[in-house]
């Protein structure tokens, strides 16, 4: 199908950019150009004309400026006879990229009426961006959409629409709030009820610097009901930050708090909680907010501006800082490398490193290498008839009692000890004793060690259950071990990208208590029982159950807000005193975690509320074992807890029915997985032939692509098997040494 495709462009005294914009656009994409100028008084015009030989059809307009740029646009519109319209200011650009990207959606326009392009509006000195949003960019003609308000004008989206990557770059020249105020000022003074325009008019006095003004217009509009939540998300945030500025603290954090409940996804409102602790010196406070924020992918779904930087590189600096203060420098430099991944020229961060460098030596964290390597996955075999007749070392910390550690290795280690497996902690003065090693976590340097053992013929089988970036030194090291172990399903479709040897053993439930007495206090008692970096969660419900809704809310992770701290001493003793345990879960964020918050819940005989998280979901047998949302949004929680706070019957039905369904995840029964992975692993190594003396090909070159290729050909057609380390700067080297199927690292050191 053929897709036309008009440019409706208005401008005015834009000489120069609009020459950037026209030459950004030059090609086979455009059918039309409609540029509609609204009274220039320099050259614009005499510029336009040099642009009408070079392009397939090209207008020039004119509209008489009435104070009105949705009038100018819809006149821009009305010109155009194409099927589909793109429209640009003209002080924007599309870069080459992205102008190949719009080609090829031009083929399938037709898909959706409404095409939404990522609209990069502003950027560093690098030419990074740092504000970014979807607008409306490409829209049927046939819909005849008209667009809205005198400024700050918007096309409706009143049909479906589809987003594409495909960027659309703004460079902003001149200011616009002279223009922008007075214009405001009058349309609210004529209608004062429309929000967007109220908004819009405390945002432009806030960025001139007339603060009374700004906030005395950001705080009617957030009260006002056709408030757009992005627009109230943002003005909650201005007026927290006037708040801690004035060091209003308490006032600060009680509208980031509803800046959070009103878009839970954007990592701005984390940073500036964390801002707030940091000035008053409250470290672990702000280490809490900026680690949420550190883990925050950007929300795709979210229409208005996004700053990147909330979602990259502040956080980590600010996590840099923290720790630091309180005397973490590794921490804090791991932080800070985090940090330098996003802008490595950054000179405070570069300063920081030197100095962390200087303080740690060969501890420090070298989180920038870019090391790329690649295995052939192991096969999974049969295990029927297999009986496990081998040795085990455990390699981790017997003292190390966080749950993760306890949970899957410690607990499980005892569990094997009383199957009779043949199990102890790694010895390295019996490392050939060893059959199978199993380890919780690898740090990059430890690899030499491990390969070592490899070529003994000692399997390395890898306890994953991280929800984290796939960094550099994670994927090398789940490329490198022989077996991959992981906590749901989820994580492995992650992993499995990376080795393919993966089996899913869930967490085993730690403690049963099959009693199910309560609180025994009038007011019911509703426990949070998550993870501390997803806090906000429960605090964002705490007005919900305690002011609307009667109940008690009592929350128990190991960050500083909790109203009782985290200990596996103390937790299942508290936990018997819930009447309901509500386990909500930021599932769109952290889809990978594992099943253990909620089984664990369900094993201590209460009723159970939880989010739709992948490995909850086949657990749960929806108001039989446990109450399950679909969306995770406040309504269906306010609905599930009315439920269950009316109906004792209910909640003893709920309770009874999940305490059978967690004894699925017994240590027993998980132990016995663990059991048919030690087989597994064991009979893919009895047969295999003694391992013979292996040396490493190291292959240093440089810019010199033919003569790599030359190299790893003859490597290729070789019956060498050992690993190949590939050290260039140059580019090219990883895709190059990829066509070759042969083991191999590349080390861009």
């Amino acid at each position: 199908m053929k897709n036309t495709l008009s440019l409706c462009v208005i401008c005015k005294n834009e000489e120069n950019n609009i020459v950037n914009l026209l030459n950004s656009v030059k090609g086979d994409l455009l059918d039309e150009i409609i540029i509609v100028d609204t009274g220039s008084t320099d050259n614009t015009v005499e510029v336009l004309k040099t642009f009408k030989n070079k392009f397939k059809k090209f207008k020039i307009d004119h509209f008489k400026w009435i104070n009105d740029f949705s009038a100018a646009r819809n006149y821009s519109f009305s010109k155009a006879t194409s099927e589909y319209i793109l429209w640009l200011d003209s002080d924007d650009t599309i870069k080459p990229k992205d102008y190949q990207k719009l080609l090829n959606l031009k083929k399938k326009l037709h898909e959706s009426p409404i095409w939404l392009l990522k609209y990069e509006y502003a950027h560093d000195e690098m030419g990074r961006s740092i504000c970014s949003f979807y607008r409306e960019r490409i829209v049927k003609r046939a819909l005849n959409l008209k667009w809205q308000e005198p400024i700050h004008e918007y096309l409706p989206l009143n049909a479906s629409f589809q987003k594409t990557d495909i960027e659309v770059h703004h460079a902003k020249t001149h200011a616009t709030s002279d223009r922008n105020i007075p214009m405001l000022e009058d349309i609210v003074k004529k209608n004062p009820n429309v929000a967007r325009n109220v908004f819009y008019l405390g945002k432009e006095y806030f960025d001139v610097g007339q603060l009374q003004k700004g906030i005395e217009k950001l705080k009617q509009f957030v009260t006002m009901p056709d408030a757009w939540s992005e627009n109230k998300y943002n003005a909650l945030l201005r007026i927290s930050s006037y708040h801690k500025n004035l060091k209003e603290y308490e006032e600060s954090k009680k509208y980031c708090w509803e800046a959070i409940k009103t878009n839970e996804l954007k990592a701005d409102a984390y940073c500036q909680m964390g801002e707030i602790a940091m000035e008053i010196q409250s470290w672990h406070y702000a280490i809490h907010w900026f680690k949420i924020a550190s883990n925050m992918e950007r929300p795709e779904d979210a229409l208005d501006i996004v700053e990147p930087k909330y979602h990259t590189w502040l956080p980590n600096l600010q996590l840099c800082l923290c720790y630091n203060s309180i005397g973490k420098v590794y921490e804090a430099a791991v932080a800070n490398e985090k940090a330098l991944s996003y802008r490595p020229e950054d000179s405070r961060m570069l300063n920081n490193k030197k100095i962390f460098m200087d303080n740690l030596g060969e501890n420090y964290p070298n989180y920038n290498k870019k090391i790329i390597s690649k295995k052939e996955p192991l096969k999974e075999k049969n295990n029927e008839d297999l009986i496990f007749k081998g040795k085990v070392g455990f390699f981790t910390s017997q003292d190390r009692l966080d749950g993760s550690n306890r949970i899957r290795i410690l607990n499980v280690y005892n569990e094997l000890k009383n199957k009779n497996i043949d199990v102890e902690w790694f010895d390295p003065s019996k490392e050939d004793s060893y059959d199978i090693v199993i380890t919780k976590s690898l740090q990059v340097e430890q690899i030499h060690y491990f390969k070592s053992l490899q070529d003994k013929g000692i399997k390395i089988v890898l306890d994953y259950n991280e929800d984290v970036s796939f960094d550099v030194s994670v994927r090398m090291i789940l490329r490198f071990v022989d077996k991959v172990v992981v906590c749901s399903e989820e994580l492995a479709k992650k992993v499995k990208e990376y080795n393919e040897n993966v089996t899913v053993i869930e967490d085993a439930v730690e403690f049963y208590y099959p009693e199910t007495k309560g609180s025994d206090l009038e007011k019911i008692h509703v426990f949070w029982f998550g993870y501390g970096g997803s806090s906000w969660m429960a605090e964002k419900m705490r007005e919900m159950i305690e002011d609307d809704m009667g109940m008690k809310l009592v929350t128990i992770h190991e960050h500083p807000n909790a109203d009782f701290p985290y200990s596996p001493d103390t937790v299942y003793d508290l936990l018997k005193r819930a009447d309901i345990i509500i386990v909500p879960a930021n599932f769109k964020r952290q889809p990978c975690k594992s099943n253990n918050r909620l089984t664990q819940a369900m094993a201590m005989n209460k009723p159970v509320i939880c989010d739709p998280m992948p490995s909850y979901i086949p657990i749960v047998k929806n108001n039989h074992n446990a109450i399950i949302t679909k969306d995770g949004n406040d309504l269906e929680w306010r609905h599930a807890l009315t439920r269950l706070r009316d109906n004792s019957d209910l909640r003893f039905k709920l309770a009874k029915n999940a305490y059978n369904s967690s004894k699925e995840y017994s240590l027993s029964k998980i132990a016995s997985q663990w059991v048919n992975v030690l087989i597994s692993s064991y009979s893919e190594g009895i047969n295999s032939v003694a391992p013979r003396e292996k040396i490493d090909v190291i292959v240093p070159t440089k810019n010199n692509l033919k003569i790599l290729d030359e190299c790893l050909k003859s490597f290729k057609n070789s019956s060498l098997s050992e690993t190949i380390y590939v050290i260039d700067n140059g580019d090219g080297v990883e895709d190059l040494v990829q066509k070759y199927k042969i083991p191999f690292e590349v080390k861009n050191l």
